[in-house]
C-alpha cells in the first residue's frame, strides 16, 4: 500500500518495550534514533566582530580558549514532538511498525487496513503462542463512530479559506486519502458552520454595544460582489466603525430576493437593522454611489443619518476628469497643474472646518489661481457661470498660500481666461453634480480602512468562485473575527509602525510603505477547540442562521422555469444539423 497519511501522535504504538530474548521480537537500536546533523541542525548564522571579544571582556585569549574548548557546537534548531499535535507519514513506514505487536512485541500480521476519509484503521492479529490476541489501531481518536482528524482538518480548511477543490488535488497528487465532497460539505454544515456562528454573534453584539456608548457616531460602508464581471448572485454590503476599525455588521443582498441594485438594497436594509438596535444620529460615508445618497435623502427612515462620500473616489473622479483633458493636445498646458488640481482637493477637504459652502469655494478657487487670480471679489465669474450656481464666491476671496514672489510670478505656467483648455476645465470641474458631490466630502472621511477589510474578504471567498449564501455568510464573518481580533488596542500595539521603501508601478516612482504587523489568529484555535469538545462529548451546536440565510432563499437566480432534458436535446440535435 503505498502513499501517505495523516497520523496523530497521540495514538502510540508501544514498541520500545522488550518482553523476552526470543529473536520473535523487535528491538529499537540506537541508531534507529539518529540522525545526520547536516539535515537537522544548522549554525547560528551569526556574524563574528572582533571588537565584541574587547567589549564582552574575552580579550586576546578568546581564540586560545575556542581551541581548547574544542570545535564549536552547532545550533540544534530541532523541534520536540511534544509541540505538535498531527504528523505525515509515509504509509510503508506506518506499516512496518505492525511488523510487531504494539502490545508484546510479538511477530504479528496484518489482517485488513483501510481509511476513513484522513483516518487510517489497521486490524492486526499477534503470534504469541502463549496469550494470542488481536486489536485494531487507528491513527485518529474516534467517538461515537466519528474521527476527530475528518472532522478538524476539514474545520481547519475552512478557518484558513481553503477550498475542497484545491486541497482535493494536493492530496490525489499526494497519494494521500482524503474525504469525499459530500462528506465534506456534511462535516461543515454540521460542525463547523454552527460553531463559528455563534462564536460571530458576541463579537458583533459587542461592537454594536461599544457604538451606542460614544456621542459622536461615524460609521463606513461599502458592497463587494462575489463576481468579477457583471452577473454577480451576491453582493455583501458591510459597515465599518470608522472610529475604531471596528467591523458593525454585514448583509448579504441575493438577485432573486432583492429586486432593485444590489449594493443600495444592501446598504437599506443594513442601516435599518443598525437603527432598530438603536443606533441614531450617525455619519455615514460610502464611495461615490448616487443611489444610496438619492435613498438617504429621500427615505425617511434615515432622517438622522447625514451622508457623505468619500474622498478618495472623489480625487479619482477630478483625475479622470483632468486625464482626459490632458489627452487632448490643445490642452497640454493644462498637463503641469493635473497633480496640483488634485492635492488642492484634498488641501480644500481637510480644510473646509465641516462646512459644505467653504469647502466648494475653496476648491473652485484653483480656477482663479492657475490664471495668475489670487484675490478676487464675490461676483467674479459670474458672467462665465451664467444660470449655474457654480462657482460662488460669498466666503472666499483669496489664496490661502501667501504672497507670491516675482520669479514665481514670471515663470508660472499660468493659463489664459480666454483659452479654450481654461474654458473646457471651468466647464467640467464646475458641474452641478461634481460639485453636489464634492460638498458632501466636508468631513475628510474615507473608506480605505473598509477596503482593507475587503481585502481580508478575498482571502476567504475568492471572486473566482462560487459559493452557497450559507458559506458567504460563514466565511464573511471568519474574516470579521479576523480584523476585529487585530484591531490595535494595547500601548505597544498602536505604535507607529517601521517604514520601508518600495517602487510603485502604479505611480512609477518610489513610495513610503508601512511594514505589516504578524496577525492574531488564535481565533483559529479556540474555534477548533470547541468542535473538538462538542466531539467528545458528541454533541452539535445549533445555530438559527435565518438572519443572514433566509429559508426562503431561492435555489438560483433564474427567471424562467427549467426546461426538461428531453427538450433541450432536440434543440441542440436541430442546431447541429445545420452546422
Amino acid at each position: 500500500m503505498d502513499g501517505i497519511v495523516t497520523a496523530s501522535l497521540s495514538s502510540e504504538i508501544n514498541i520500545n518495550e522488550s518482553h523476552s530474548d526470543s529473536s520473535d521480537h523487535w528491538y529499537p537500536n540506537e541508531m534507529d534514533f539518529e540522525s545526520d546533523s547536516d539535515d537537522c541542525s544548522a549554525s547560528d548564522g551569526s556574524d563574528y566582530d572582533p571588537d565584541d571579544d574587547h567589549q564582552k571582556g574575552r580579550g586576546a585569549n578568546s581564540t586560545l580558549n575556542r581551541q581548547q574548548q574544542g570545535p564549536r557546537q552547532k545550533k540544534d534548531k530541532r523541534k520536540s514532538l511534544g509541540e505538535f499535535v498531527w504528523a505525515i507519514v509515509s504509509m510503508n513506514h506506518l506499516l512496518q511498525l505492525f511488523k510487531w505487536c504494539p502490545e508484546c512485541g510479538s511477530k504479528n500480521t496484518i489482517v485488513g487496513s483501510c481509511v476513513m476519509g484522513l483516518c487510517v484503521k489497521i486490524q492486526y492479529r499477534c503470534s504469541n503462542r502463549k496469550t494470542p490476541h488481536s486489536g485494531t489501531w487507528t491513527s485518529s481518536p474516534v467517538s461515537h463512530k466519528r474521527y476527530l482528524i475528518n472532522i478538524l482538518f476539514t474545520s481547519t480548511l475552512n478557518l484558513c479559506g481553503i477550498g475542497y477543490t484545491a486541497i482535493q488535488a494536493v492530496m490525489a497528487a499526494m497519494k494521500m486519502p482524503f474525504l469525499h465532497k459530500s462528506r465534506f460539505i456534511s462535516i461543515t454544515k454540521t460542525w463547523f458552520n454552527p460553531v463559528v456562528y455563534n462564536f460571530f454573534i458576541p463579537i458583533r453584539d459587542a461592537a454594536i454595544s461599544q457604538l451606542k456608548t460614544r456621542d459622536t457616531k461615524i460609521l463606513s460602508g461599502d458592497g463587494q460582489f462575489d463576481s468579477p464581471g457583471h452577473c454577480a448572485k451576491f453582493c455583501v454590503y458591510t459597515i465599518m466603525d470608522h472610529t475604531t476599525g471596528l467591523i458593525i455588521d454585514f448583509f448579504i443582498a441575493q438577485k432573486g430576493l432583492n429586486f432593485e441594485e444590489l449594493e443600495r438594497a444592501g446598504c437599506r436594509e443594513l442601516l435599518k437593522k443598525i437603527i432598530a438596535k438603536g443606533v441614531s444620529q450617525l455619519k455615514f460615508v460610502t464611495d461615490r454611489h448616487s443611489g444610496i445618497r438619492a435613498m438617504i435623502r429621500d427615505d425617511i427612515s434615515f432622517s438622522t443619518v447625514t451622508h457623505y462620500f468619500d474622498i478618495w473616489h472623489l480625487a479619482k473622479s477630478i483625475g479622470k476628469i483632468l486625464k482626459e483633458l490632458t489627452k487632448l493636445k490643445r490642452n497640454e498646458s493644462l498637463i503641469p497643474w493635473k497633480q496640483s488640481i488634485i492635492n488642492h482637493f484634498w488641501f480644500s477637504c481637510r480644510n473646509s472646518a465641516g462646512d459644505p459652502q467653504t469647502l466648494i469655494q475653496t476648491f473652485h478657487s484653483f480656477l482663479l489661481h492657475i490664471s495668475n487670480s489670487h484675490k478676487w471679489t464675490t461676483g467674479t465669474f459670474s458672467k462665465m457661470r451664467g444660470e449655474n450656481l457654480f462657482p460662488n464666491f460669498s466666503q472666499v476671496v483669496k489664496c490661502a498660500h501667501g504672497k507670491l514672489q516675482k520669479i514665481q510670478l514670471r515663470r508660472g505656467a499660468w493659463i489664459d481666461r480666454k483659452s479654450e483648455t481654461f474654458s473646457e476645465l471651468f466647464d467640467k470641474m464646475t458641474n452641478k453634480q461634481l460639485s453636489e458631490d464634492i460638498m458632501h466630502c466636508s468631513e475628510f472621511l474615507h473608506t480605505g480602512s473598509i477596503e482593507n477589510y475587503h481585502n481580508v474578504r478575498l482571502k476567504y471567498l475568492p471572486k473566482r468562485i462560487a459559493f452557497s449564501r450559507e458559506t458567504t455568510a460563514i466565511r464573511s464573518m471568519i474574516a470579521i473575527i479576523e480584523t476585529n481580533r487585530n484591531i490595535p488596542t494595547t500601548a505597544s500595539s498602536l505604535q507607529e509602525p517601521k517604514m520601508y521603501v518600495r517602487y510603485s508601478k502604479a505611480s512609477a516612482k518610489w513610495i513610503l510603505r508601512k511594514e505589516s504587523k504578524k496577525k492574531d489568529y488564535t481565533y483559529r484555535g479556540e474555534i477548533l477547540s470547541k468542535i473538538e469538545a462538542h466531539f467528545f462529548n458528541g454533541t452539535f451546536e445549533f445555530a438559527d442562521m435565518t438572519e443572514y440565510v433566509p429559508k426562503n432563499t431561492p435555489k438560483n437566480i433564474a427567471t424562467i422555469p427549467k426546461p426538461s432534458k428531453e427538450e433541450m436535446v432536440k434543440k441542440y440535435e436541430a442546431r447541429k444539423r445545420f452546422e
